[in-house]
């Protein structure tokens, strides 16, 4: 029987739980934070009192063992959180962390096998696909038929050039990666094939990825990333049958089709249905699915899951080897 309330643990407080995840937990009425640590005891206590969290530790071990609880969040950079998830997962514990899954595919692929394993129900934080506005626009495309060719770009302007921890992690693994998970989603279950150029841009690695992927199924679509532009922004394009739909995930989309030839435009609030930003970006929706997976005991609930984003690892290496016909 499914439990009443979720009991969860947090490691790490860092700014981007703080502004997202953490909220997102506190506006679900059954969902309960037990306990948070981080290795700043200042930061932990900073949570335990902005958010009503009864205990602090700076130890996680310290925590899994005295605390009961039924999942435990992992949020932190990439590099550092692999022992903790490898130990986590062989504990047997249900885990939700942050993207990228890991610093490279054969990592992901481990924690994977484990949590297969352990039979440990995961969640990866890839969230643009949870974001309501791309979720209602896919919507109306696919009301005509499945979508046939899409275009995924996130474009940033990074004066540093992008070295992401000093370079223990590329550009296009660590963060340009949301929009090849959105465009691996929009595709169908096989692995595409995949055609790229990847280069420098006045810079001294590579800040420009762009890619062309075909799947199985009929469905092409075009990723393209760069972080030497004038301004950030995510942008999709959804095409199907006789439709489209232009979507600027954090502002609006406008759906186009014969029942509406001059365009029907949603905003990013509107769809949420709140001005809550960790709503409208979609952090809300990712939470949730982790939790009811969790509570109902179901691992293929997740859409993010160890396992499931071995695939969108796999094409950010196919992108990154800068491979054509």
């Amino acid at each position: 029987m499914a439990k009443d309330c979720i009991d969860v643990v947090f490691i790490g407080a860092g700014n981007l739980s703080t502004r997202f995840h953490y909220p997102s937990l506190a506006d679900m009425p059954d969902v309960r934070i037990k306990a948070v640590c981080d290795l700043v005891r200042e930061k932990a206590e900073r949570n335990a009192k902005t958010f009503n969290i009864p205990k602090v530790y700076t130890d996680y071990r310290q925590m899994l063992e005295q605390e009961t609880f039924d999942a435990v969040y992992i949020v932190m950079p990439p590099q550092d959180s692999f022992d903790l998830l490898a130990d986590c997962l062989s504990r047997g514990l249900h885990t939700f962390s942050e993207k990228p899954p890991t610093v490279t595919t054969f990592q992901c692929k481990v924690l994977a096998a484990l949590a297969e394993k352990k039979g440990c129900i995961t969640q990866i934080g890839f969230q643009r696909k949870h974001v309501p506005l791309v979720k209602a626009m896919r919507a109306m495309v696919e009301r005509r038929g499945p979508i046939d060719q899409f275009f995924s770009e996130f474009v940033k302007q990074t004066p540093a050039a992008g070295l992401y921890y000093k370079g223990r992690i590329d550009i296009l693994t660590c963060d340009a990666i949301h929009m090849v998970d959105t465009a691996v989603w929009l595709g169908d279950a096989s692995m595409p094939e995949v055609a790229s150029v990847c280069r420098q841009s006045y810079t001294d690695q590579n800040v420009k990825f762009n890619a062309l992927l075909r799947f199985a199924g009929g469905t092409s679509g075009f990723f393209s990333a760069t972080w030497n532009s004038g301004r950030r922004h995510l942008d999709l394009h959804l095409h199907g049958q006789g439709c489209s739909a232009v979507i600027d995930i954090e502002n609006q989309g406008t759906y186009f089709g014969p029942e509406h030839p001059e365009g029907h435009t949603i905003t990013a609030v509107e769809a949420a249905g709140s001005d809550k930003e960790y709503r409208v970006l979609g952090f809300y929706d990712e939470n949730r699915e982790f939790i009811e997976a969790v509570r109902d005991r179901d691992p293929a609930r997740t859409q993010s899951s160890f396992q499931k984003s071995v695939r969108t690892m796999e094409v950010v290496e196919r992108i990154l080897a800068g491979r054509m016909p």
